[in-house]
């Protein structure tokens, strides 16, 4: 018997006019009940390893789920409006979303992180989600995911036949229905106000972008990540114009004669506050750090950020960009220079590796290796987050490791110092801030923060030492990332008198500007001569830059046009504020206008399409 026998004739429009109207109607039920079971499960799939906590939580915040559902039965409608026929139009969809569920599935599984709509650019990249390791296996909720597409195919083609022929008002509802999408889509799926209105915390890290992803399904959270690919080209752009730019400039090779070892040290929430007059700080506190001040090249940075954004200051130093976008795809970099001109390209963080995505995005900017907690600190160390006196031993092991092989070129961020600091309890003894009169919540936060980092310059001088006296040149270059929390509200730079909220100018530099050593050992001194000195305040997208030009790189042409930019404009801020001629201000001459234009289309091109 055929199979198209078997067919519920009596629930066909075609075959019983008389009741077409009611019929269609319960074909479009059915298929709206079918669509929202495959919304269902692709929500039980997208919980991950959260289990069924996680899916209840969904339901609990109704919003969540809604907006997980009616994508799936909306895209189901439309293809049987404009298919006509109930299983094709149920099959063609849940095909699509099942996998869209399972790669946002393996993603979560191998790389701890999601399937963006952005990553729809880059299908090899997605299918090859394991990186060339693990072999993918089946899950079984992926079994029943698809055993429930083909069971409610099937079931649809029985008690749904028929095919609507009704061309004139299929057509007519397709205009509605995309009417609706134009209306509806961008207010719910690409509102930040939506967004943060779903926020689903209470079983997740609320500082993990994956888990806050997880948190919301896959449909929605994938539709909302279109607001990630807001990254437009910049006025004028082209691949041509940009290479164009890039054309002016040489690009030159490291000389094999002249490739020294170079470590690059980010200090979390470092900032020397004896800078401020209003405190009055115990000498030893930054003693290491004015002596290595003293005996080097140092200066300030002038960084984008203030009290968080670590990645912000990061980023910047690494790529040579005064403001960044979207690394989700592999980006040009100094890592990535350093490694093509033979370098052995690490790094470390004792912090976990989906903060900021450092693992994905820490290998598209160039790096061999990347140690985090998971992968490495877990196994050295067994009390939460490494401390300094952890992670700086472990970059002279590393360096040992590789020396002899290469040339080494390591950056490291440091997690010691990370705000906010305690109240009530100190963990480094008492007498860093000796201030007369100040609150107990102040006194405990300072002693905190100052015991903290002194204990880290202590560490440093250790490495220091040890590096020291290695008879292979070595450069360090050492920065914070951003000014301390130091209370809620600013609490205790208020109460101290600290210059960082005025509208002066002064008031700007102290809100966002660290220190930076540039430091080199005895061997590299000998083979590159002394490097002391103080230098103007830059931004952090400078300071490799800076590094070259001590070296004696001339380096690649991004890094040329950049030097040229240094002079002209020094500070190049995101808030607006540049510093020319010396002077802080938020206009700009045309010459140093059009040095930021193209440097922008030049930052594009090599963010985005240089590394194709």
């Amino acid at each position: 018997m055929k199979l198209k026998n078997l067919k519920i004739k009596a629930l066909d429009p075609e075959q019983n006019k008389g009741k077409a109207g009611i019929l269609w109607a319960y074909h479009i039920v059915m298929m709206i009940c079918a669509a929202a079971c495959v919304g269902v499960l692709s929500m039980a799939l997208a919980v991950h390893n959260f289990g069924m906590p996680m899916l209840i939580s969904y339901f609990k915040n109704p919003l969540i789920a809604i907006l997980n559902i009616t994508p799936v039965i909306f895209i189901t409608l439309f293809a049987y409006l404009l298919i006509g026929r109930a299983w094709i139009s149920f099959l063609v969809p849940s095909a699509v979303i099942f996998i869209g569920t399972m790669v946002n599935y393996y993603k979560l599984s191998m790389r701890n992180d999601p399937f963006y709509f952005e990553d729809l650019k880059l299908v090899s990249e997605v299918f090859n989600i394991t990186g060339g390791g693990d072999t993918l296996n089946f899950a079984p909720r992926l079994i029943i995911f698809f055993a429930c597409i083909i069971i409610g195919t099937i079931v649809l083609y029985f008690i749904c036949p028929g095919k609507m022929k009704a061309l004139k008002t299929r057509a007519a509802a397709l205009i509605l229905m995309l009417a609706l999408a134009f209306a509806f889509f961008p207010k719910y799926y690409l509102s930040d106000t939506v967004y943060l209105n779903t926020a689903n915390n209470d079983l997740i890290n609320i500082w993990s972008d994956t888990q806050r992803y997880v948190s919301r399904g896959f449909v929605y959270p994938f539709f909302n990540s279109i607001t990630k690919m807001r990254d437009p080209a910049p006025e004028g752009y082209s691949e041509e114009a940009a290479q164009a730019l890039l054309a002016n400039y040489a690009d030159d090779t490291i000389p094999e004669d002249k490739k020294p070892n170079i470590i690059g040290i980010m200090l979390e929430a470092f900032n020397d506050l004896s800078k401020f007059e209003s405190l009055e700080i115990e000498p030893s506190v930054y003693e290491v750090w004015h002596q290595l001040k003293e005996e080097n090249y140092s200066g300030e940075l002038v960084t984008n950020i203030f009290a968080g954004g670590t990645i912000d200051t990061e980023r910047c130093f690494m790529t040579g960009f005064s403001s960044l976008g979207s690394f989700r795809t592999p980006s040009w970099s100094y890592v990535h220079y350093l490694r093509d001109n033979g370098y052995v390209t690490e790094g470390a963080h004792p912090g976990y590796e989906w903060f900021y995505n450092r693992l994905n995005i820490n290998k598209n900017l160039g790096f061999d290796r990347y140690f985090f907690t998971e992968n490495h600190f877990k196994d050295i160390y067994d009390n939460n987050v490494a401390p300094d006196s952890v992670l700086f031993p472990d970059i002279i092991a590393n360096y040992e490791k590789h020396k002899d092989e290469a040339p080494y070129f390591n950056f490291s961020v440091t997690y010691q110092n990370h705000g906010p600091y305690e109240i009530g309890k100190t963990y480094y003894g008492e007498g860093h801030i000796l201030n007369e009169g100040i609150s107990d919540a102040s006194r405990d936060i300072l002693n905190n923060y100052l015991g903290g980092v002194k204990d880290t310059q202590k560490e440093l001088k250790k490495m220091l030492d040890t590096l020291n006296e290695d008879e292979e040149p070595i450069f360090v270059v050492l920065f914070g990332d951003h000014n301390p929390w130091l209370g809620d509200d600013n609490s205790v730079y208020k109460e101290m008198g600290m210059d960082i909220l005025g509208d002066s100018d002064e008031a700007f530099f102290n809100y966002y500007s660290t220190p930076y050593i540039i430091w080199a050992n005895d061997a590299a001194k000998a083979q590159y001569g002394e490097i002391k000195g103080e230098g103007e305040p830059i931004s952090p997208c400078y300071l490799m830059s800076e590094l070259f030009e001590i070296i004696g790189w001339e380096g690649p042409s991004y890094n040329k046009m950049l030097g040229e930019m240094k002079e002209v404009l020094p500070v190049t801020h995101t808030s607006g504020q540049r510093v020319e001629n010396g002077k802080l201000v938020s206009e700009v001459s045309d010459e140093a206008e059009k040095m930021l234009n193209d440097n922008r289309i030049v930052r594009y091109y090599l963010r985005k399409d240089a590394m194709k």
